[in-house]
């Protein structure tokens, strides 16, 4: 009876297991990027982070933590403030709000004068995450940058 029960639980398991596929989630940009309204010392950087998920399954993201950086200048540390879900087979835009104190958003600037003339500007975002699909979940760590333009910053 142990033997029959053993061999249905890895059946069953073998069964599952095909059934399910995993693409990577892919990074497809940055847009919207712009700075909040400042308060106290405090500058709010917003952002739409575009992500592609090519499974056939939501993808729950309940916690991340992550860096920003404009060209080599760290402009602050954030946390989701809630849990994200993407979407099955769909490309969206997940919308990010990292709190960075003014005067690195200062110092930044002043190391980047070529903002001021039009140039691009490098953004880019790192850290972790934790997601989970039926139940598993699993960390995965993300280092992505993109060039944006002047005119995009200074919304």
């Amino acid at each position: 009876m142990r033997k029959i029960s053993v061999i249905f639980i890895l059946s069953i398991s073998i069964i599952f297991s095909s059934c399910i596929s995993y693409k990577d989630v892919e990074y497809k940009g940055i847009e919207n990027f712009a700075l909040g309204n400042p308060f106290k010392d405090n500058m709010p950087i917003h952002l739409d982070i575009i992500i592609n998920n090519p499974n056939n399954y939501n993808i729950k993201i309940k916690k991340a933590e992550f860096e920003i950086y404009m060209n080599t200048t760290k402009l602050g540390k954030s946390t989701l403030d809630r849990p994200i879900t993407l979407e099955k087979n769909k490309t969206k835009s997940y919308p990010i709000t990292i709190i960075t104190s003014s005067k690195e958003i200062g110092k930044s600037l002043l190391s980047s004068l070529g903002i001021l003339i039009g140039k691009k500007v490098k953004i880019k975002v790192k850290g972790n995450l934790i997601a989970k699909v039926f139940g598993i979940r699993k960390k995965i760590e993300f280092n992505f940058d993109e060039a944006i333009n002047a005119s995009q910053f200074l919304r």
